[in-house]
């Protein structure tokens, strides 16, 4: 007995299409979140008003790769750019001295909470106009 199998073809197809537009939706989203935390992390540092670190704000970049599984960010101070190679000391201080910056934690828990909701409703959305 033959089973028709022409709507699960349809379906399957349709999910297959989903990934691709939820993954497009979560790289969007993770470009977004990534420079939201730049920004937050530049107005903190800024907002301190250290003479001695007053060009590291402008080292702070952000960078998105993105591969056939996984979307990556990294943000922070840019080694060799600006006063980038010296902004460890400006987070965590020295031996006689304390950090001049706000932990940057702080800003990563602020954007995390707004992030994991944009993802979550990302990936749902991809997948629900599909099916």
């Amino acid at each position: 007995m033959p089973a028709d199998v022409a709507g699960l073809r349809a379906h399957a197809a349709a999910l297959r299409a989903a990934s691709k537009d939820a993954q497009r939706a979560v790289e969007a989203t993770t470009k977004r979140a990534a420079l939201n935390l730049k920004n937050d992390l530049k107005r903190e540092a800024q907002d301190v008003g250290s003479s001695y670190f007053k060009r590291v704000p402008f080292a702070i970049s952000y960078d998105v790769t993105v591969t056939d599984d996984a979307v990556e960010a990294v943000v922070g101070p840019e080694i060799g750019r600006g006063q980038g190679s010296l902004a460890w000391i400006a987070y965590e201080g020295t031996a006689t001295q304390g950090p001049r910056f706000p932990d940057p934690a702080g800003a990563l828990e602020r954007e995390a909470t707004v992030f994991e909701r944009f993802l979550a409703e990302a990936a749902v959305d991809g997948v629900v106009q599909r099916l």
